[in-house]
């Protein structure tokens, strides 16, 4: 069950947090407040974590800063919790969109389960925990399936299940 998700410098949104529960049904508010965005963002935190695209394919420079950002480097942050079966997964994600350096790069990625790291990516390096093995870091994909798919298989699986449906009004 999707329980937190964190976006900071994303479009609109600067250290927006929105809680989850099983009990929400409604997902509410004013024009250019956020909510389509909330839908974009778990739908490229999909695309990134299990479908391993590219960076720069998923996120924009141009498109995804905040306006009032837009001529200074800037670190975009996403933090995503999911419970599945008692085990509470920790996502983090950390990129770059910076228009001087040009495409968006990853500076950190971290998947905890439990409050335990399971996989740490910074510094060119990524670091499966529990093997104590570094692997080379490429900074324009996830480690997360490509490095740590036995590790993180449920968080995996409930990723490539979710729906994410955003109704259009204007075509009912």
């Amino acid at each position: 069950m999707l329980k937190r998700l964190y976006i900071h410098n994303y479009k609109c949104l600067v250290n927006f947090e929105i809680n989850f529960d099983k009990n929400i049904s409604l997902f509410l508010g004013a024009n250019g407040s956020g909510k389509s965005t909330v839908f974009e963002v778990l739908t490229k935190l999909r695309r990134v974590i299990v479908g391993e695209e590219r960076i720069d394919n998923i996120f924009n420079e141009d498109t995804d800063i905040p306006r009032w950002l837009k001529y200074q480097s800037t670190e975009t942050r996403f933090e995503l919790e999911i419970e599945i079966d008692n085990i509470l997964y920790k996502y983090l994600l950390k990129i770059e969109l910076d228009d001087i350096l040009g495409s968006p790069l990853i500076k950190e990625e971290y998947l905890y389960s439990n409050n335990e790291l399971l996989i740490e990516s910074k510094d060119e390096k990524t670091i499966l925990i529990r093997d104590n093995t570094s692997l080379s870091f490429d900074n324009s994909r996830s480690s997360i399936s490509r490095y740590a798919v036995y590790k993180s298989f449920d968080f995996l699986n409930y990723l490539r299940t979710l729906l994410i449906i955003r109704i259009n009004p204007y075509e009912m």
